[in-house]
């Protein structure tokens, strides 16, 4: 009973340990879906969902779940412009990379060089965006491809490499409309919309871009759609029109405090400024753009997360070569007692095998004890059946010379019947005689009295000789019920028998209702029911 209690318990348990775990799993999923729909409207929102979902992934150990949670949180320090905080993030989902699948580890590579990227160390971001690619290979279809290919196009783009760029947004858009991706579709046009040249084709891309942004109400996007409109008029020189969306830019980007877009702004701002000969808005442009690059480019923090993720890395190696070192030791331990370890073996061997050779002998000697046993066993049994079978054969011979005396009895029974029906025939026509006649007929009378005397006496003895033969059953009786007397003893012999009532009331001299009468105290000596029979239950002792 204790087991399966226990059992029980244990199955709650876990019954309820995975449903809690399927509701958390639930929980983080929605949270994360949140985080997805909000980096482009409320960044900050977005920042809060994902961080939701890394502490409820932590909580439970699902380090999948927490990678893509850490990769969101990071996208979001993005849109807030905290690059330095996004790069730390990003470490810290790149330190659970062997427990992620390979496609993940590409798109982490690549938010990494996208982080590096906006911090302007163009050189680690183009490492990290060669590791993405590598990985990419043997994945060419997943969606997420698109983004890489969109970092390294803003990569180029930043570098004047407008050919590269444009080749990389093309190759990164054909990806998201093959998988229907509304939102990095525009993404991507809204990247395609910076590039030089082509002005009507560059507004269309924008215009697209900005109309699934609108549907969607991504804040972040639409800003830099306006923005890149503006930048677009400042190519083709219509400064007027430039500076009529970069003030639209400007309002949407302050609402969500989009600083990466608010530099870019200002930078296009200054241009026009300068172009138009408006210095004073030019140089006033300018001094707030480098007041914000001061807030965002922080060397030092940069430097302060590069420096912890090196002294991570030192310490793990630290702890790999001590690591190492107690291998090396056990290994020489191991070595000192591998000799000794083989003599206590060989020595445990020897007494192994001297025990089993003793087990063996004992369990010879038990086997033969079990043989001799089951020997004698197997001759009591005989001896028991040769009983069974003997008194087997006695019962069967009672039997039969019950059933002898049984038609002895009903031959006697029919005799007297015929005999007394006989003396009532001579004693009708001995109405009818006269003196002479009357004696010789009354003497005939009183011979076949005399028989019937006689075969009474042969009655009593084949009676005494039937309550001899059931002695045995008598003595059954009594052990079974005690309270019993010769009368009770010898109505139930009779009954055993199968003599009837009638048969009962001849034999012994007795009315019938005598015998009914006699059979009714028989019943209550032996307590039997009303609805037991009697003679079955004799016959069952």
């Amino acid at each position: 009973m204790v087991p399966q209690f226990a059992f029980i318990l244990l199955f709650t348990f876990f019954s309820a340990q995975e449903k809690s775990d399927t509701t958390t799993i639930r929980k983080i999923e929605e949270n994360l879906d949140l985080a997805q729909n909000n980096y482009y409207k409320a960044p900050e929102l977005a920042g809060y969902y994902a961080n939701e979902a890394v502490r409820e992934a932590i909580k439970i150990q699902n380090d999948s779940l927490e990678i893509e949670a850490l990769i969101l949180l990071g996208t979001s320090y993005i849109h807030q412009s905290r690059f330095d905080m996004a790069l730390d993030i990003y470490y810290q989902a790149l330190d659970k990379e062997d427990r992620c699948s390979p496609a993940t580890i590409a798109y982490l590579h690549a938010c990494l060089g996208n982080s590096y990227r906006l911090l302007r160390n163009f050189k680690r971001a183009s490492e990290f965006l060669d590791k993405s690619a590598l990985y990419y290979k043997d994945f060419p279809n997943d969606p997420r491809e698109s983004y890489y290919h969109n970092i390294k196009g803003l990569l180029h783009f930043v570098q004047k490499e407008y050919k590269q760029a444009e080749k990389e947004f093309n190759y990164a858009l054909q990806i998201n409309r093959r998988f229907n991706n509304s939102k990095a579709i525009a993404a991507n046009l809204n990247n395609l919309g910076m590039l030089p040249e082509h002005f009507q084709e560059k507004i269309k891309f924008l215009e697209e871009a900005l109309q699934i942004n609108l549907a969607v109400n991504a804040t972040w996007a639409i800003a830099e759609n306006y923005n890149n409109f503006g930048l677009q008029h400042l190519y083709a020189g219509k400064y007027k029109k430039a500076l009529d969306y970069l003030e639209k830019a400007r309002e949407k980007a302050k609402t969500i405090n989009a600083q990466e877009i608010l530099m870019d702004n200002l930078n296009y701002c200054a241009q026009i400024y300068h172009k138009i000969g408006d210095m004073a808005n030019a140089y006033e442009s300018l001094q707030q753009l480098h007041q914000l690059e001061k807030q965002i480019f922080i060397t030092d923090r940069i430097s302060n997360i590069e420096r912890r993720i090196a002294e991570k890395k030192l310490k793990e190696s630290e702890q790999q070569v001590r690591i190492e070192q107690k291998q090396n030791q056990l290994q020489t331990i191991q070595k000192r007692y591998l000799l000794g370890i083989s003599a206590l073996l060989l020595t445990t061997l020897l007494i192994i095998i001297f025990q089993v050779r003793v087990r063996q002998k004992i369990k010879i000697q038990k086997l033969a004890v079990e043989q001799e046993l089951h020997e004698k066993n197997n001759a009591l049994i005989n001896y028991q059946l040769n009983a069974v079978e003997i008194e087997k054969n006695n019962a069967f011979t009672a039997l039969d010379y019950s059933k002898k005396l049984l038609t002895n009895l009903c031959c006697y029974i029919k005799s007297r019947n015929d005999l007394f029906q006989k003396i009532i025939t001579m004693l009708k026509e001995a109405k009818k005689m006269h003196n002479e006649e009357l004696k010789t007929q009354l003497e005939k009378i009183s011979s076949f009295i005399a028989l019937y005397l006689k075969s009474n006496s042969n009655l009593k003895d084949t009676l005494l000789q039937i309550e001899t033969l059931h002695s045995d059953f008598t003595e059954r009786l009594m052990q079974k019920h005690g309270n019993l007397t010769k009368g009770d003893q010898k109505l139930a012999t009779y009954l055993r028998i199968g003599l009837s009532n009638k048969d009962i009331s001849i034999l012994t001299d007795n009315p019938p209702n005598t015998i009914n009468i006699a059979r009714y105290r028989l019943r209550q000596h032996l307590n039997l029911q009303p609805k037991e029979s009697l003679t079955e239950y004799i016959r069952k002792i």
